[in-house]
């Protein structure tokens, strides 16, 4: 895993250097505006948002009969916060990370019998951004952003259980677990968004992106192990952009 994580490193800043080089060539001297505000020293941002995500969730070692993953575990509602350095009109690098969450609970009982079960996913995507901005108006107040990523997703995932049983001849029990397991994955895409800056100061966005996220395996107590195949995921998300 130590390795995983090293050359996945090494990737996203070698990433970052070559996104950055590139748009520095392509830099030019800028007055003043509603997109570069200073003209004078560095124009960068911070960026929150709030978002949702839609995964393409499939198990890898599904049992013959399952009925696979439920529809609510591929919805994740959650948010992101990015710092950005606007280098020049058309071209800006951010770093993001973010926290999305998805859920499903069910429950059955019988005579003399109970059972309660509730999967927690929580998803943490770390990305480096290139955006190309192509500015729509004479003020550059609006514009529309073509946006490369590269990254990876940490996942992890949460699986309780309850059981009670009594058939009134003296065989009950209870059986309960609480086992949280967790693993990383390199994501790609690219997303498309329109920027309104309403002043020199601020900004929002709106976009869509479309990552895709390697496989990934989940190892519980009693050898049991939750494996899901590559997904795709899509993401709309709205965003307050503040320049500095």
């Amino acid at each position: 895993m130590n390795t995983i994580n090293i050359r996945i490193s090494k990737t996203i800043l070698t990433a970052i250097g070559l996104l950055t080089a590139g748009a520095i060539s392509f830099a030019q001297a800028d007055t003043s505006s509603y997109v570069l505000p200073k003209n004078s020293s560095p124009n960068f941002y911070l960026e929150v948002g709030a978002g949702f995500m839609r995964a393409d969730l499939k198990e890898a070692n599904v049992e013959p009969g399952d009925e696979g993953i439920p529809s609510d575990l591929k919805k994740f509602y959650g948010g992101t916060i990015a710092f950005g350095w606007r280098i020049a009109k058309q071209h800006k690098v951010q770093i993001e990370s973010g926290l999305y969450g998805s859920s499903y609970s069910d429950s059955e009982s019988g005579t003399g019998w109970s059972a309660s079960y509730k999967t927690t996913i929580a998803a943490i995507p770390v990305l480096a951004t290139y955006s190309y901005c192509i500015q729509l108006d004479p003020a550059e107040r609006c514009e529309l952003r073509l946006s490369p990523a590269l990254g990876f997703y940490s996942m992890g995932v949460n699986i309780k259980q309850d059981e009670n049983w009594n058939n009134g001849s003296g065989n009950s029990g209870y059986y309960n677990r609480d086992e949280t397991a967790s693993d990383i994955a390199p994501a790609i895409g690219a997303g498309v968004g329109f920027t309104w800056h309403f002043t020199s100061k601020f900004y929002l966005d709106a976009g869509y992106r479309l990552l895709y996220v390697g496989k990934t395996e989940y190892s519980y107590s009693d050898n049991d192990t939750l494996k899901f195949k590559a997904m795709t995921t899509h993401s709309l998300s709205v965003s307050l952009g503040w320049k500095f």
